[in-house]
């Protein structure tokens, strides 16, 4: 991709997790500074990499590297947890939707604290967990009502906030009993969780269906599938 007529070829990110202050040439064009995407036969160790262009976009001049590093695994996880897992609608969508009750585990987390804030740019109704000491920074993310996860109550509590009406979720933790604490909060029906690890013992009840979740996964996917079209990378 050329970025040569926006004056940003010296500062791309391609959406992974690599930086690089190595030239790299992108359709002929010198970058100096880069984060890199990696396609699946390749590796992130090395002194050259090959990144897919359509991965790139330019890092703005008052980011830094650091500011950079953090953006693409996180929000790629939340658009995969709430996008292509549970399906929700990707434009913000009517103020009816605001019933829709979605709870974010770990919200103050690098997912969480994206899926938040998507979420309710999708208009759903978002119930949160967190260290009380992050409350303020959910609620300034948009969570309309935050619980917090050691409280032994708090998923009785949700469920009663939703009106045993909570289907959908997201675990951005995915370990030390988050599955049982997130499967006792959703409705009597079931529900559908997206969670970023695999749960080792498997989904907390017969009628709750997890969905793992993870951008790596989601990118890698995308380059096969390219490949397959185009013969090779």
């Amino acid at each position: 991709r050329d970025f040569s007529q926006s004056g940003a070829a010296r500062r791309c990110i391609c959406g992974w997790m690599c930086v690089s202050k190595y030239t790299v040439v992108v359709h002929s064009h010198s970058m100096t500074s880069c984060l890199l995407a990696i396609s699946p036969n390749s590796g992130a160790f090395s002194q050259y990499l090959v990144a897919k262009a359509d991965f790139a976009v330019p890092i703005p001049d008052s980011w830094s590297f650091e500011d950079a590093a953090q953006l693409p695994v996180g929000i790629f996880t939340a658009f995969q947890e709430l996008y292509q897992s549970l399906r929700f609608q990707i434009l913000p969508a009517p103020a009816a939707a605001e019933s829709t009750p979605i709870l974010i585990y770990g919200a103050s987390s690098s997912v969480g604290g994206y899926a938040v804030q998507l979420a309710k740019l999708g208009g759903l109704k978002v119930y949160a967990t967190a260290s009380p000491k992050n409350f303020d920074l959910v609620r300034a993310y948009g969570a309309d009502e935050v619980y917090d996860y050691k409280d032994p109550d708090a998923a009785k509590k949700i469920k009663e906030a939703t009106g045993g009406k909570l289907k959908y979720a997201v675990d951005n933790i995915s370990e030390r009993g988050s599955d049982k604490f997130i499967s006792a909060a959703l409705s009597d029906d079931g529900g559908k969780i997206a969670a970023i690890l695999p749960y080792t013992n498997g989904p907390p009840r017969e009628n709750v269906v997890i969905i793992n979740s993870v951008a790596y996964d989601l990118l890698v996917e995308v380059c096969i599938r390219e490949q397959g079209r185009s013969g090779g990378y």
